[in-house]
């Protein structure tokens, strides 16, 4: 089942920080297949992010991709990203969502408004998180 959201992008971000479940909602910026870093970096580079942008980069392994490729992806992320101009307030790499062995990775980039920066910030714990303080 799907349930759908209707609102602005202000709505959305104000749900997304109330929502008490596992899921948010999400705009799809772009979808393009990566089997390259040259894929990758074309497919990113096409996102429509502007100089002084600030983001969080979330590079989750699916449960076979070793840590260290993790790391090798989220560095060409990375570059692409400071070649534009935009800043990485927060990067997230790891194992925050994996299914069984599986091999790859996602890649999520958030556009941050002050509030988001915010809320990106607050302390957490959750059963494969944790954050404390800034």
């Amino acid at each position: 089942r799907r349930v759908f959201f209707d609102g602005d992008f202000e709505a959305m971000a104000r749900a997304n920080v109330r929502l008490r479940m596992g899921e948010r909602v999400m705009i799809l910026l772009a979808r393009f297949p990566a089997d390259s870093f040259e894929a990758l970096y074309q497919g990113v580079k096409a996102i429509e992010l502007a100089e002084g942008d600030e983001v969080v980069v979330l590079v989750s392994g699916l449960g076979a991709t070793p840590l260290m490729e993790l790391y090798i992806l989220y560095n060409e992320v990375e570059k692409i990203l400071s070649s534009k101009g935009i800043r990485i307030h927060k990067p997230l790499v790891g194992n925050y969502f994996t299914s069984l062995e599986m091999q790859g990775a996602t890649l999520s980039i958030m556009k941050l408004d002050d509030e988001l920066k915010e809320c990106i910030d607050y302390e957490a714990e959750a059963v494969s998180y944790k954050q404390f303080g800034k």
